[in-house]
């Protein structure tokens, strides 16, 4: 049965890099394994954020939920689709209409403590985090909890590797954590 986990968390969480190791670390235990970013996909409207457009990341959005349910036509068994724009009610009911029948949809928020946020961002050497300060990425995380969904699961990885993360996510949905659509609900 096909299975859409959409991870979502703050700048920093460990969103980007569980995707790119999803493949190699999940092998054989999930069948066909496609990972989008809505930010990849904004990029491709506004490759320097020079311009954030909340029309942008509404698209992006939606691009991303009809490249999901492609995969899942295409016989795609696990999609993991990363945002940290995914998170409130209405943006995940408008993701979840874009999807066929017979898919299982989890969230699962990553969700490290600020510190471990603020730690992995000073780490980066990237243009695009020239902003985030300390005082902001604390405010990105507070305020991205607000959003925790009673359904969603929540994945600590303040102290765990990118494998390890891979891993969390994984037992959190062979577990049945984070379901929010089950695969008979249109």
């Amino acid at each position: 049965m096909p299975r859409v986990v959409l991870v979502v968390g703050p700048c920093g969480a460990g969103k980007s890099s569980a995707l790119q190791r999803m493949r190699a670390v999940l092998g054989e235990r999930v069948g066909e394994v496609a990972v989008l970013e809505t930010d990849t996909i904004y990029m491709m409207i506004d490759p320097t954020w020079a311009a954030y457009s909340a029309t942008y990341d509404t698209i992006a959005k939606r691009v991303a939920a009809r490249t999901a349910a492609q995969f899942v036509r295409e016989g795609f068994d696990w999609i993991a689709v990363g945002s940290n724009g995914l998170q409130d009610h209405r943006q995940v009911d408008e993701f979840l209409t874009q999807l066929p029948r017979g898919v299982e949809v989890f969230h699962l928020f990553l969700d490290p403590s600020t510190s471990s946020v603020q730690a992995r961002i000073a780490s980066r050497a990237h243009a695009l985090d020239a902003h985030k300060t300390p005082e902001w990425l604390a405010e990105n995380v507070a305020w991205m909890r607000s959003f925790h969904r009673p359904e969603s699961a929540l994945v600590d990885n303040s102290d765990l590797d990118v494998d390890q993360t891979v891993e969390a996510i994984y037992a959190a949905v062979a577990s049945g954590r984070g379901l929010i659509r089950p695969a008979d609900k249109p």
